[in-house]
C-alpha cells in the first residue's frame, strides 16, 4: 500500500468543500472519467482515492435540473463502461453501487489506455443541446484521465503502446466538435521502472494537470470547468474545511515506542496542514492504554505552532492494558472535547455546532480491558455510538508489538467505510510512510461536511 495515497485520502476528508468551492451551481458540461484500474494501482489504494475524488466532483456538480452529465470508464487489460452519462446526483449514486476495482479482472501487465480512448470516441458520451430559439448552448465536453501514464500491454511493445494511445489521444481530442482533457497524475512506479509517465501526460496536452500527492486537486478541477457555469446565482456554501478534531493515541505496550513516536510526528504533519488550510480548526487529544490521559482539550490552544508544541509533548510511554472503548466514550462525551452526552445537543462550548467533527484514531485494534481481557464488542459499540452522534472516526491501524494481525476485525466494527482505514499492519513501513499519510486528510472533510450533530452518517 502506497501511503502518500493512505495520507492523500484524510486531505480528502479534511480540504474537500472548501469555502472557495462553488456548491449547487448548474454547469453545462459532459464529463468522461477513464479510469485505469490495474492491479498495481488497486494495491495500492490509488483506484480508492480516484473514487473518492469522483464523488467529490459528483457532490459539486449536483443541481437541482442535473445539467452535468457524468460517465465512468474503466480499463486495465481491456476498457469497460461503467457508468453511462448520468446526473451528477445518479452518477455519485451508481458509484457507491458499483465495483470499479475490477475485481479479478484486474491485470498487473495490461493499462491499454488506447482501448479506453477509443470507446468514448465511439460512444455517446456528449450533447450539443440547442435553446429554444434553436442556438447551440456552449458545453464543455471534458475528458478526465486518471492514470500513471504508462500504457503497456507487454514490456517488449511499450513504445508501441504509447504511440496507440497517443493516437487515440489526437482522434478523441478531434471528435465531437473538440474535447479537452484533464490528468489526474497517479505518481506510481513499478521495479525496474523509471518511468513517471510524464510523457504519456504531455501527449493530452490537459487544460489542467492534477496530482493526487501534492495537493487537494477538487479546487483546479472545479476552476477548468467553471467556464461552462450554465447560469450564474448565489448559491449558499454548505460547508467549509474548518472542523473539530480529536486525536486519540493507543499507548498501550502492544504499540511499539518507536511507532508512538510516528503517530506523534504524523499529528504534527497533519495539523500543520490541516491549520494552514483552516486556521480555525479546534484540535485536542487523548492518549490511554489502561487509563484514559487528556492531552489537552478541544480548541485549548489557537494557533499550529501551539498544538503542535502541545501534540511533541505527549509521552511516548506505554501501559498495561489497551481501553479503546473507554478513550472513544471519552472523546464523545466529556466537555473537554465533543460533550456529546446521550439525547443532548453538543455542549457548543468546546465542539461548535456548524463545524464537522472528527476523530483520528491510532490503534492495533485489540481492546484489552483490566478486568476481562480481550474483548471484541466493547470498542465497536463506541464507534457506532459516535457515528450516531455525527462524528467521523479515521483509523491509523498501527502494527502489533507482537506481530498480530487481526486489526482489522475491531477496525471494520468501528468503521464500516473502508477507504477510512488505513491498515499499517499488511506491511513494512518506514517515518516516510506516515509522511505520505498526509495526502488523506482532504477525505475527512468530505465526509465530515456532510455530517450533521446527532445524525446517523456512514462515510
Amino acid at each position: 500500500m502506497d501511503l502518500r495515497i493512505c495520507a492523500m485520502l484524510l486531505v480528502f476528508v479534511v480540504l474537500s468543500q472548501s469555502a472557495e468551492d462553488e456548491v449547487g451551481i448548474p454547469h453545462c458540461v459532459d464529463i468522461v472519467f477513464v479510469l485505469q484500474n490495474s492491479c498495481n494501482l488497486k494495491q495500492h489504494r490509488y483506484v480508492d482515492a480516484a473514487e473518492l475524488f469522483m464523488q467529490r466532483a459528483a457532490d459539486k456538480l449536483i443541481d437541482t435540473n442535473g445539467r452535468a452529465k457524468l460517465s465512468l470508464i474503466t480499463y486495465s487489460k481491456d476498457a469497460e463502461e461503467i457508468i453511462h452519462k448520468k446526473t451528477a446526483a445518479e452518477f455519485k449514486t451508481a458509484l457507491t453501487q458499483t465495483d470499479i476495482h475490477g475485481g479479478t479482472t484486474c491485470n498487473y501487465l495490461k493499462a491499454e489506455t488506447y482501448k479506453a480512448l477509443s470507446m468514448v470516441r465511439n460512444g455517446t458520451y456528449f450533447d450539443d443541446v440547442q435553446d429554444k430559439d434553436g442556438k447551440t448552448i456552449p458545453r464543455g465536453k471534458f475528458v478526465v484521465v486518471l492514470t500513471d501514464g504508462i500504457s503497456f500491454d507487454r514490456k517488449s511493445n511499450m513504445a508501441e503502446a504509447l504511440s496507440k494511445t497517443k493516437e487515440q489521444i489526437e482522434l478523441l481530442r478531434g471528435s465531437h466538435g473538440g474535447i479537452k482533457y484533464i490528468t489526474l497524475h497517479f505518481d506510481v512506479t513499478q521495479p525496474g521502472d523509471t518511468r513517471l509517465g510524464n510523457v504519456e501526460i504531455d501527449a493530452y496536452d490537459p487544460v489542467t494537470r492534477l496530482s493526487l500527492t501534492e495537493s487537494d486537486p477538487l479546487p483546479a478541477l472545479m476552476l477548468s470547468l467553471s467556464k461552462y457555469i450554465c447560469e450564474k446565482k448565489d448559491v449558499p456554501v454548505s460547508c467549509n474545511n474548518t472542523l473539530d478534531i480529536v486525536y486519540i493515541m493507543d499507548r498501550s505496550k502492544s504499540i511499539n515506542v518507536k511507532d508512538i513516536k510516528f503517530v506523534k510526528q504524523f499529528f504534527i504533519d497533519l495539523t500543520e496542514k490541516l491549520m494552514s488550510a483552516a486556521p480555525d480548526t479546534n484540535i485536542g487529544a487523548i492518549s490511554y492504554f489502561g487509563q484514559i490521559i487528556h492531552e489537552f482539550k478541544l480548541g485549548e490552544f489557537k494557533t499550529k505552532e501551539e498544538v503542535i508544541e502541545a501534540i511533541g509533548l505527549i509521552p511516548e510511554k506505554t501501559g498495561k492494558y489497551t481501553h479503546t472503548n473507554y478513550a472513544l466514550e471519552r472523546a464523545r462525551t466529556h466537555k473537554d472535547y465533543f460533550g456529546i452526552a446521550r439525547g443532548k445537543e453538543p455542549d457548543g462550548i468546546r465542539n461548535r455546532k456548524e463545524f464537522g467533527d472528527v476523530i483520528v484514531l491510532s490503534t492495533d485494534g485489540r481492546t484489552w480491558l483490566r478486568y476481562g481481557g480481550k474483548n471484541e464488542h466493547v470498542t465497536p459499540t463506541q464507534g457506532k455510538l459516535n457515528v450516531k452522534a455525527g462524528i467521523q472516526q479515521v483509523i491509523i491501524g498501527l502494527p502489533n508489538a507482537n506481530d498480530l494481525k487481526d486489526g482489522i476485525i475491531e477496525w471494520e466494527k468501528v468503521q464500516p467505510n473502508p477507504n477510512l482505514i488505513f491498515n499499517l499492519q499488511t506491511e513494512d513501513y518506514t517515518p516516510e510512510s506516515f509522511k505520505k499519510l498526509l495526502t488523506i486528510t482532504s477525505e475527512i472533510s468530505a465526509t465530515a461536511c456532510s455530517a450533521t450533530k446527532n445524525e446517523l452518517v456512514v462515510g
